[in-house]
């Protein structure tokens, strides 16, 4: 499978495949952002569709914070062990982050008068970068919480 070139972001490296976690976690709505992107950037595309796939993976995450069995709730009243408190805390926080890079490059394009080029899309890259840590934290939490292997199971699709 050929995968994008993107500036600090690796979807299939050596040291992720030596990662204790399983690379099964991985995402096919944020691999087909990273493509809508990297071809975005070399022209092959329209922004409509980074637009298109971005509102995508945002409603998966939500699905999944909010969704089945209110997993989020459940995960506030059981008590977890410190390592994967910090993981899902810095999961919400990445999620957050890669958010606000992706709104603040629309807001700049919406001011964008018609004779003005896009600018560098460094902040969707950026974006991208931060939404596969979240991915990657949110998995390890989840493997770590009594009964999240089937919950997992049942949300990795939805990512």
């Amino acid at each position: 499978m050929l995968l994008p070139q993107i500036p600090g972001v690796s979807f299939g490296s050596d040291e992720e495949e030596s990662s204790p976690l399983s690379l099964e976690h991985r995402s096919p709505t944020l691999l087909d952002l990273a493509w809508a992107i990297h071809d975005f950037d070399q022209g092959e595309s329209t922004l409509e569709a980074v637009i298109d796939l971005y509102e995508a993976y945002r409603d998966s995450f939500d699905d999944v914070r909010d969704g089945t069995g209110n997993f989020f709730e459940e995960i506030e009243t059981e008590e977890i062990g410190v390592q994967a408190r910090e993981d899902l805390d810095l999961a919400v926080n990445l999620y957050g982050s890669g958010e606000s890079l992706f709104e603040d490059y629309f807001e700049q394009v919406e001011d964008l008068s018609e004779a003005e080029e896009y600018p560098e899309t460094t902040p969707l890259f950026e974006a991208i970068r931060h939404w596969l840590q979240c991915n990657q934290r949110l998995t390890r939490a989840l493997l770590n919480l009594p009964g999240a292997k089937s919950a997992l199971a049942s949300s990795e699709s939805e990512l």
